[in-house]
């Protein structure tokens, strides 16, 4: 087969996905990290860094028997024997790789909450590149490749699609040497755009050691400054390039203006002034630097319980009501939340048909351990119905607002009772719950918005709606009135 020799150069803002699976599922690209990177963005040492990339065509080899035809060779992977292509369809080197960073892949459970899944050394390709990669994958759908990197096979996976933009090579695949070669390299500046500033980022926790998984992201504090336009280009506008990873970044070409860096992972913990800085301003030609002190976090251990049996409440989701982190109970109802910022915090637990449930008030201290006090879920029940339309909104306004339960009476110990928003879609309907048992007030409220603000304002309750065990209320009408400004 013909050999194609590609020279590729990155744009990190651009990188898409390709999805190269050895029989596992479709993951999506979560956070991302580098080791050893180059916090200067200067060039490796090429040297000391030998990287050779070989994607060959290959079939499964039933029969162990055939014969190899001339042209093509026997591999064999994780107990699989293919007949590849002796010359590569693909080659990469050093020279044809700008980035490579360490992906985690992700899921999603029934709460939506993110599930940290494999890890994958992403390389960043180029236009070009990709339309090379595109084309390849294009006419080969459904056909196996063998990976090698420096000569040894890594990965044999099957391409699911016409894909470019990245390559994927799973991690779990690949020996320990080869991970070290990947993580070794840091990665090349981009092309330069006249005009424009950069931005140093280094984040290192108070020990001074770096975060195992980080995300660098920039945004602009003035929508007055555009970003410099694309060379060339009259309507395109260019995104801030951003190279290395794992606590060291390069932020090239930042346009003129008042700029904040956030740094985000799911090894530490969130605190607003840890991880996001204050505004910076840039100018053309200059260099900033922001330092980064990030917290590891406490962790809080617990158990969840059924109220109405005492039992295990097992593969319940646990965490923060912001959901930044989360766990799961085991079989005896435990759990662990880890990475939480240090102070005061609750823990609540969500189960289909019962009450969301809180621990109660705890302390964290940062890289601390507490134990929280069981939470107890309740079985519950709901409320729906709609709220009237304002005759005083115009026949084109659209109408936003909140229905938020309020409980007659002493609120149920540990008892979490959430509010619902709403926007119009043909009627202003709502359903709440699971709620606990007992009386409440219903207090609605709507607006209409333009340009973000308020224009007009609707308030309406209604009172003594009883709520019972595994039942719902139905057809329960609010009115609203104006609200005097």
């Amino acid at each position: 087969m013909k050999n194609k020799r590609i020279v590729i150069w990155v744009c990190l803002g651009v990188i898409s996905c390709i999805w190269l699976a050895s029989g596992c599922s479709k993951v999506e690209p979560r956070a991302t990290v580098s080791e050893g990177g180059n916090s200067s963005g200067e060039q490796p040492d090429e040297s000391a860094f030998a990287f050779n990339l070989d994607i060959h065509l290959a079939t499964r080899v039933e029969d162990p028997t055939e014969e190899v035809p001339h042209g093509y060779q026997i591999i064999e992977k994780d107990r699989v024997r293919l007949m590849a292509t002796t010359e590569p369809d693909l080659v990469f080197t050093e020279k044809d790789i700008r980035t490579i960073l360490l992906i985690q892949g992700r899921s999603y459970g029934e709460e939506g909450e993110a599930i940290p899944g494999d890890y994958y050394f992403g390389l960043g390709l180029a236009k070009n590149a990709a339309r090379a990669l595109a084309q390849f994958t294009g006419e080969n759908i459904g056909q196996i490749v063998a990976i090698k990197l420096n000569g040894e096979v890594v990965t044999t996976p099957v391409i699911k699609a016409r894909v470019g933009g990245s390559l994927m090579l799973p991690r779990s695949d690949m020996p320990e040497e080869h991970q070290k070669t990947l993580l070794a390299f840091s990665g090349q500046p981009p092309e330069i755009v006249p005009g424009t500033g950069k931005i140093i980022v280094r984040a290192r926790f108070g020990d001074g050691s770096k975060p195992l998984d980080a995300e660098c992201l920039i945004q602009t504090y003035s929508q007055a400054q555009p970003l410099p336009r694309r060379p060339g280009s009259s309507d395109e506008y260019l995104t801030p390039e951003v190279v290395g990873a794992y606590g060291d970044w390069v932020i090239y070409n930042v346009g003129e203006g008042p700029w904040s860096v956030t740094v985000g992972g799911n090894s530490f913990a969130w605190r607003t002034e840890a991880n996001i800085s204050q505004p910076v301003e840039v100018k053309p030609s200059e260099e900033k630097v922001l330092r980064f002190t990030l917290l590891h976090g406490g962790s809080v251990s617990g158990r969840v319980v059924y109220a109405d049996t005492g039992q295990p409440a097992s593969g319940v989701w646990v965490g923060q009501s912001s959901r930044r982190c989360w766990s799961t109970t085991d079989s005896e109802g435990r759990y662990t939340v880890r990475h939480l910022a240090p102070g005061h915090t609750s823990i609540m637990a969500r189960a289909d048909d019962y009450v969301p449930g809180r621990s109660g008030d705890v302390q964290v201290k940062d890289e601390g351990a507490v134990t929280a006090p069981n939470i107890r879920l309740r079985r519950g029940g709901w409320i729906s119905g709609y709220i009237v339309r304002p005759k005083e909104a115009a026949r084109g306004d659209r109408l936003g607002g909140s229905v938020v339960p309020r409980f007659e009476g002493e609120r149920p110990l540990g008892a979490a009772i959430s509010s619902e928003r709403l926007s119009e879609d043909g009627e202003l309907r709502f359903r709440l719950g699971p709620l606990p048992p007992g009386s409440y007030i219903l207090e609605a409220r709507l607006a209409t918005y333009k340009a973000k603000m308020p224009v007009k304002r609707w308030e309406g309750e209604v009172k003594g709606i009883q709520v019972n065990v595994g039942e719902e209320t139905e057809d329960i009408v609010i009115e609203v009135t104006p609200v005097d400004e």
